[in-house]
C-alpha cells in the first residue's frame, strides 16, 4: 500500500512536518509536510485512525477553523482509513504517525532536548 509507506517515509522525516494545527473540534491535527503537501491525522474514540490529503487552495487554518457539521459537503480530499485498508501495518503505521504530528504540535522534541541536555548525569 502506497499511503502506509508514504506515511512511513513522513515518519523517518518527522523534520519536515511544519504548520501543526489543531482543529476548532474534535482530535483532528493539520500539518504540512515538505513545506507544501497538506494533510490531517485523525483519531476515533475505537483507536482507528483517518489519513486525509488536501490538494485544493484552502490553507491549513482554513481547514482547522471548520464546523464537524460542515464536512459532508466537502470533497476536495482524500480519506485514507485504518479500517479500509485493514492490515496491522496500517494501524501501526498511523498510529505513530498521529504520535508525532502530537509531538510536534505541543513541541516536545524541545522539551526533551532540553531535559537531556540540563541532566547532570550526562
Amino acid at each position: 500500500m502506497k499511503i502506509v509507506s508514504a506515511a512511513n517515509a513522513m515518519i523517518v522525516t518527522r523534520d519536515r512536518i511544519t504548520e501543526v494545527t489543531p482543529a476548532a473540534q474534535g482530535s483532528e491535527i493539520f500539518f504540512l509536510y515538505d513545506c507544501k503537501y497538506k494533510w490531517s491525522i485523525t483519531k476515533t474514540d475505537t483507536a482507528d485512525y483517518g489519513l486525509f490529503f488536501y490538494p485544493g487552495t484552502q490553507t491549513l487554518q482554513e481547514l482547522a477553523a471548520w464546523p464537524d457539521n460542515a464536512w459532508y459537503e466537502f470533497n476536495e480530499m482524500i480519506r485514507y482509513s485504518t479500517l479500509d485498508l485493514g492490515t496491522k501495518e496500517a494501524k501501526d503505521t498511523f498510529a505513530e504517525l498521529y504520535r508525532v504530528v502530537s509531538e510536534n504540535l505541543f513541541g516536545i522534541n524541545s522539551v526533551l532536548d532540553e531535559i537531556i541536555d540540563n541532566a547532570d548525569w550526562m
